[in-house]
């Protein structure tokens, strides 16, 4: 006798039968036993998109090679495969155009992830319903936030090490200028202005090495944990590690979705580096104060009073300073929402992407003043030497002293007594009468002697030694950042590909000292001869345009001008034809640098599409060059 036939069993198998539903407009990555929708105040307070429409890229990168690692191991056909890597490239520019013309996107769902997938379904149909196969948002959002952050590192990392590069620039350029320095705010010891520049040199290299470290715990892929207790299919882990260019897999998979040490490391670095900005900020606002004023800010990175005309505020730097207090409590926010949260994740978790977004874009912007500002203020060394007085020189009255035997501890005696003789005569210590020297310690010596004490620069020079100022200790500590800003080369992130972009990084260096010198004219001969003469304009224009390198236009600059004697071969015309180019750069130039705008999202795309017209211009440096170069 057969067995009965369970009365859900036709049901059940019309259901399997079937095709797939297609998702509804309003899709959610979960649901199925709710028989209501969300409030609409929790719709309000639960809703990411509106933040992490930044991970829209890492989104797709990461789905892509799930699924590419699924038809690997045997859980996906060759034609769902190619149906969701053919899909997801079409939702990657869908998102990007829109995000191009609207700035925002203005679908329904929740987050990043269900965007994705209810705009995949549409290009690859059931196949999309497949991608999510064993994956969970908890591993998916873990493994984007680390993708965008490995990026957004080398972004930051690439600002540092120009900050680093102009202030050190500025400290061989300025290593003649002698200025006061500082201990409790009170004028201490002469000092070069470069090693007081080369101060914060130092930190911010520490900031790069701190973020290096961070880099290799950041590098362990969280993909494949699931929800919290791992993939139930087989899948190579390390595999679809190394293809997302993530080191290794998190080895524990409620670690691998509950951790955030890595945001918590980040925010306390950023709050680290953002403190030795606003340290900097407050140096530079004294200094340029009127009642220091040996240092005078760009009208770029300054503002005035809306009632008093003559007020010239450094703000920029005002703004910095401000900065640093927000970043550390961004830090000490985040830790608070970890400190008392059960294992693995956690709704209170979400919020990780807002401060974690918030504190970069800060700290980004912080890099780039500070960089502006440094690049560009004056400064004004006789200013600086009129603040010096000679009482500074005590220390050296009293070295002078310790060279003809006196210990040190009598020696600072004696001086302290000349300092109080020298204020009752109402002279300085390098115009007391010399009996009086005497008179306080007979191994003062002769007058020629302690005259000699009163020299600004041998008070400098006499500090010689590793970390002195100095000039050959520092000039060494020049040698040695140089040394290490080379094997720390900028990385590019021009959207220009092929061979433009490679002959832009090949001849940019040479071009930066060519152009300098007196032979720039064998150099157009050339160009000239091999008939690449537009070539030559865009490697030295291309860089500046999507300020790639520090002084990018400094080397245009220095070609359009350029004595024409020394470009005989260059008509006026095509001088003044660069010129313009030149111009063009800098009415763009905020638009072309900032790659990033901050808050909604991230624009490289949009600030491509605006500078098109200036890069195709570029390309076409007028055919008539040729001909001159013929």
């Amino acid at each position: 006798m057969p067995p009965l036939a369970s009365p859900l069993a036709a049901p059940l198998a019309a259901q399997l039968a079937a095709p797939l539903a297609a998702p509804p407009d309003n899709y959610k990555l979960w649901g199925g036993c709710f028989e209501e929708e969300p409030s609409d105040v929790l719709r309000r307070l639960n809703d990411s998109l509106g933040v992490d429409v930044r991970l829209y890229r890492e989104d797709i990168r990461g789905s892509k090679a799930w699924a590419q690692e699924l038809h690997r191991s045997g859980h996906l056909s060759d034609t769902d495969n190619q149906a969701i890597q053919t899909g997801l490239e079409k939702v990657e520019k869908d998102i990007e155009e829109e995000l191009s013309h609207k700035t925002r996107l203005c679908d329904p769902e929740e987050d990043i992830h269900s965007v994705v997938e209810r705009r995949l379904y549409k290009y690859a149909g059931d196949a999309a319903l497949r991608l999510h196969t064993a994956r969970s948002r908890n591993d998916q959002t873990v493994t984007d936030a680390k993708l965008w952050m490995i990026s957004a590192f080398q972004k930051l990392q690439d600002e540092i090490l120009r900050l680093i590069n102009v202030i050190t620039t500025r400290a061989e350029t300025e290593i003649d200028v002698i200025i006061p320095g500082y201990t409790h705010l009170q004028r201490a010891q002469p000092i070069r202005w470069s090693h007081f520049l080369l101060s914060y040199a130092w930190m911010l290299r520490d900031d790069v090495l701190r973020l290096q470290e961070q880099k290799n715990r950041l590098s362990l892929c969280p993909l494949g944990s699931g929800a919290l207790a791992g993939c139930a299919i087989t899948i190579d882990r390390e595999r679809l590690a190394h293809s997302l260019g993530f080191n290794g897999v998190t080895p524990n998979s409620m670690f691998g979705v509950g951790s955030r040490d890595y945001i918590v490391e980040f925010l306390n670095w950023a709050s680290l580096c953002g403190l030795h900005l606003s340290r900097l900020s407050e140096d530079l606002i004294i200094y340029s104060s009127q009642e220091f004023g040996f240092i005078q800010f760009s009208d770029q990175f300054s503002t005035g009073s809306s009632l008093m005309p003559h007020k010239r505020n450094p703000d920029g730097l005002e703004l910095v300073r401000g900065a640093g207090g927000l970043l550390l409590g961004d830090a000490f926010t985040f830790s608070c929402i970890l400190k008392g949260l059960p294992s693995t994740y956690n709704k209170d978790l979400q919020s990780d992407k807002e401060i974690l977004f918030r504190s970069y874009d800060k700290l980004i912007d912080c890099l780039k003043v500070t960089n502006g500002t440094m690049k560009t203020m004056m400064v004004n060394a006789e200013k600086g030497t009129s603040l010096l007085d000679t009482g500074m020189l005590a220390t050296d009255l009293a070295y002078a002293l310790v060279r003809r035997g006196v210990p040190f501890r009598r020696a600072h005696h004696f001086v302290g007594a000349a300092l109080k003789r020298a204020l009752t005569l109402g002279v300085d210590l390098q115009h007391m009468p010399h009996e009086e020297y005497l008179a306080i310690c007979p191994e003062f010596g002769r007058e020629e002697d302690i005259q000699k004490v009163f020299s600004w620069e041998a008070s400098v020079e006499q500090y010689t030694t590793v970390g002195g100022t100095s000039r050959a200790a520092v000039q060494h500590q020049i040698d040695l950042l140089r040394a290490w800003l080379q094997d720390y080369p900028l990385t590019c992130n021009c959207q220009v590909s092929g061979v433009i972009c490679d002959i832009v990084h090949a001849n940019i260096n040479v071009l930066k000292y060519i152009i300098r010198i007196e032979i720039a004219i064998s150099f157009f001969r050339m160009i000239a001869e091999i008939k690449t003469m537009a070539l030559l304009a865009a490697c030295i224009l291309i860089p500046a345009v999507l300020s790639q390198y520090n002084n990018p236009i400094e080397i245009a600059s220095g070609i359009a001008d350029t004595d024409q004697s020394h470009l005989r071969y260059i008509s006026n015309e095509d001088i003044g034809y660069m010129k313009n180019l030149i111009d063009a750069y800098r009415n763009y130039r905020r638009l072309a640098t900032d790659f990033e705008v901050p808050h909604d999202q991230d624009t490289k795309y949009q600030v491509w599409k605006r500078n098109a017209d200036i890069i195709n211009t570029l390309l076409g440096i007028p055919r008539r060059m040729l001909i001159v170069g013929r």
